[in-house]
């Protein structure tokens, strides 16, 4: 369950459960902090906080949370495509025994530092329907040296309703020589309303090998679609030397031609 409203600093919440017309029920024995400070924040986090905060271009903890808990449309934005961060400020909460196929409300009750309700509610109604997102097709892949350039298509929402709570993309290379994988995602690449048609740019570390590339779709509760079709790709040096510059040429007493140019600094 997300939502975008800020809960104040110390305060938490309490979840209330209702299927159809029956009674509210208390999912939450206590109340559920979430986390007060960028300290903590970088601590649960662990590594998906140090993406974040490349992703957001601040190296400071604090700034990060501070951040992260202002209602703009980019934090919002974060906040629904990674929902790791949205538990963590109390933005979202799961419903671990959640009754599929019924129609269910939700009710987020606002409560201070003591565990009071501060009147403040936050309520919603769904019916909850379990689908898998739907995987990306029509992958391309090419390379330039060791940078691949990775395309796909994933359908707009007016052209595939059930694919409306897919919100971001993740994308994948396995190398075949170690059969190591390697999740390649270094930003936040998410759905834009309207487009169909992405692409993301993966350096690998090593020329001379064999890779497979692909890329999943994932939804708003972190649900990936699974892999797309995979690309395999030889990856060598396919790049020729610059084109020489700065060639002088001139004529001797002996009505030779002489052509000189810098030497090279390229490796190959």
């Amino acid at each position: 369950i997300n939502h975008n409203a800020v809960i104040p600093l110390s305060h938490g919440y309490n979840v209330y459960r209702q299927i159809g017309s029956e009674e509210w029920e208390l999912l939450t024995p206590t109340p559920v902090y979430p986390v007060q400070n960028g300290f903590d924040l970088e601590n649960n986090l662990g590594d998906l906080f140090e993406f974040i905060s490349e992703e957001m271009g601040i190296d400071d903890a604090q700034r990060v949370f501070l951040s992260l808990r202002s209602s703009t449309g980019q934090k919002l934005v974060i906040h629904s495509a990674v929902p790791e961060i949205a538990l963590q400020l109390g933005r979202a909460f799961i419903d671990e025994e959640a009754p599929v196929g019924s129609q269910v409300s939700y009710r987020f009750e606002i409560v201070d530092d003591l565990g009071r309700p501060t009147g403040q509610l936050i309520q919603g109604l769904a019916n909850l329907t379990p689908q898998k997102p739907v995987p990306p097709k029509n992958v391309l892949a090419e390379h330039s040296s060791s940078t691949v350039t990775l395309e796909w298509y994933y359908p707009t929402r007016d052209e595939s309703p059930e694919t409306k709570d897919v919100i971001r993309f993740k994308t994948f290379y396995k190398d075949l020589q170690s059969g190591f994988v390697t999740d390649a995602t270094n930003a936040v690449l998410v759905r834009r309303v309207g487009e169909s048609e992405f692409r993301k740019f993966i350096t690998v570390p090593y020329l001379n090998r064999e890779y497979e590339f692909w890329v999943e779709a994932f939804d708003y509760s972190g649900q990936s679609s699974g892999k797309s079709e995979t690309i395999r790709l030889m990856i060598e040096d396919n790049v020729p030397p610059p084109i020489i510059s700065n060639v002088e040429a001139d004529v001797n007493e002996n009505y030779q031609g002489v052509i000189s140019w810098p030497v090279s600094t390229e490796l190959d």
